[in-house]
């Protein structure tokens, strides 16, 4: 599609980004998302978040972690209002942290979404805790398998 005379978009790099990373083709998504800014088209908290929850499912949580500080250096911030978009952003990283058992960076991250959000609801705020105490649950749970066999 580039090489034709075919104006790409912030809409239509997010549509294939989105689409890469869901269908398992997280490297593509992320190549697709080096491409768009290198086209000059300015990712938005939908083309990051669809790249983060991507990197996070695979257990990439470093990159996705520095992911979200270019984000935010390039003024998508996650973290101002909690946002439908925000909450994706979140628990993309969250969940991501929690499933390769990084629970000090979940905590820290907990804290800060916690401390940057003072209109966070009470409903959020406790799917957020379900989330990561369940997770503890189940790594406790993988421990004692691991012990006993």
């Amino acid at each position: 599609m580039i090489t034709k005379t075919i104006k790409l978009d912030v809409v239509t790099f997010n549509s294939l980004i989105y689409a890469s990373c869901k269908s398992g083709k997280w490297e593509e998504g992320v190549r697709l998302f080096k491409t768009m800014i290198g086209y000059g088209a300015l990712p938005n908290i939908v083309s990051y978040n669809s790249v983060l929850d991507a990197l996070c499912k695979e257990g990439k949580t470093t990159e996705a972690l520095n992911l979200v500080e270019e984000m935010i250096r390039r003024g998508e911030k996650p973290d101002v209002l909690l946002t439908k978009l925000s909450i994706v952003t979140y628990n993309s990283l969250i969940n991501g942290l929690c499933r390769t058992s990084q629970w000090r960076e979940t905590s820290r991250l907990f804290d800060k979404m916690v401390l940057c959000n003072e209109g966070m609801t009470d409903e959020v705020r406790k799917e957020f805790e379900a989330t990561i105490d369940g997770a503890l649950r189940l790594d406790e749970d993988e421990g004692d398998n691991h012990e006993t066999s």
